[in-house]
């Protein structure tokens, strides 16, 4: 299992938040998604056999978000 951090830019609040983990927690491999209280970090776990960090920068992009991998 890999863990991974990204800088979400235009993630504000928890409506946004919400929004991105569950675009992430969509894609093959999540096992855990949380985002930081600042709101402005979100950090997955996932099976690096099953998804790949392509995807889930594709999730959060197509929710109109930049992420961006710490």
């Amino acid at each position: 299992m890999k863990e991974v951090t990204f800088h979400i830019e235009g993630m504000t609040d928890a409506s946004d938040a919400e929004k991105v983990k569950g675009a992430v927690n969509e894609v093959w491999g999540i096992r855990k998604a949380g985002v930081s209280d600042d709101l402005n970090k979100l950090t997955i776990s996932y099976n690096e056999e099953a998804g790949s960090l392509v995807d889930f920068t594709q999730a959060i992009r197509a929710c109109g978000y930049e992420p961006i991998q710490e």
